[in-house]
């Protein structure tokens, strides 16, 4: 395996497409203009590291409102919650059918046992 493989398996890989569209596609490279920074992978690790812990913070809120839906009383109120969240969310994080799903086994479960009226 030498160069000629790798050039090879670039070759197929645009052929097929698979680097069109990708993210950036067109546009500079940032901070290419810029003058040199010989702290840039310092600032751009904190950064990162920042983001990351936003990230977490807000997926740990989602979840804490998802658990939430386990209580709500009605189909659409879970619908509406689950709405809420995948808006807040800014996708279909939450696949509505199957929380629906979820909660219906789990209330038939409690029902079962007495813990809920018909």
């Amino acid at each position: 395996m030498g160069f000629d493989f790798v050039e090879e398996q670039i070759r197929l890989a645009t052929e097929r497409g698979d680097f069109d569209d990708l993210p950036g596609a067109g546009k500079p490279i940032e901070g290419l203009s810029s003058t040199y920074d010989p702290n840039w992978w310092a600032r751009e690790f904190l950064k990162r590291l920042a983001d990351e812990h936003s990230t977490r913070e807000r997926a740990a809120e989602l979840e804490r409102k998802l658990a939430k839906v386990w209580g709500l009383e009605t189909d659409g109120m879970v619908r509406a919650a689950v709405r809420d969240l995948n808006s807040e969310a800014g996708s279909d994080t939450f696949d509505l059918d199957a929380v629906l799903a979820s909660w219906r086994k789990f209330r038939a479960s409690i029902r079962s046992r007495g813990g809920l009226p018909r």
